[in-house]
């Protein structure tokens, strides 16, 4: 199981990290083909994981694939026609203009659109049962019963 505490203190060491002097000189001197080389495995890494939660997806049912194939085709947009948003005003030139930002939103104004994934329509829970015999009766046992479903000491026949 993941933890967003390793996300919430990644996001402080990086904050403290900018405010010592010496560690952003030090940072600050690393090459630019290095910076750029470690931001191509990152976005790289990103890429992967956005095709994994695609491919558990089932595509080809109800409307996911259009709300995907249209998002791609949105975020495409900036790298393919730049100059479809030159005369946009500046403030929707930045959101447009980038692939990435133009893309999750197409992505959530086209899922809201269209109702969201059929997971939720369906009720599909994140954690799925054990297997084995139904535990509904652990819940309906009386205070001090045993846990196996058998009598209880004491209890009438």
């Amino acid at each position: 199981m993941r933890s967003r505490f390793v996300t919430a203190g990644a996001g402080v060491l990086l904050i403290v990290c900018g405010l010592i002097a010496p560690l952003t000189r030090l940072l600050a001197a690393i090459p630019e083909p290095v910076v750029g080389a470690a931001g191509l495995i990152i976005y790289a890494v990103i890429a992967t994981l956005g095709f994994g939660m695609l491919s558990r997806e089932n595509l080809g049912h109800g409307t996911n694939g259009i709300v995907v194939a249209l998002a791609l085709r949105v975020g495409l947009l900036p790298v393919f026609a730049p100059e479809m948003y030159a005369g946009l005003p500046v403030w929707a030139r930045t959101v447009f203009g980038s692939g990435v930002a133009a893309g999750a939103l197409a992505a959530v104004v086209l899922a809201a659109v269209f109702g969201g994934s059929a997971r939720r329509r369906r009720g599909w829970r994140r954690s799925r049962p054990e297997p084995g015999p139904p535990r509904s009766h652990l819940l309906l046992a009386r205070p001090g019963a045993p846990l196996h479903g058998g009598p209880c000491k004491g209890a009438p026949a």
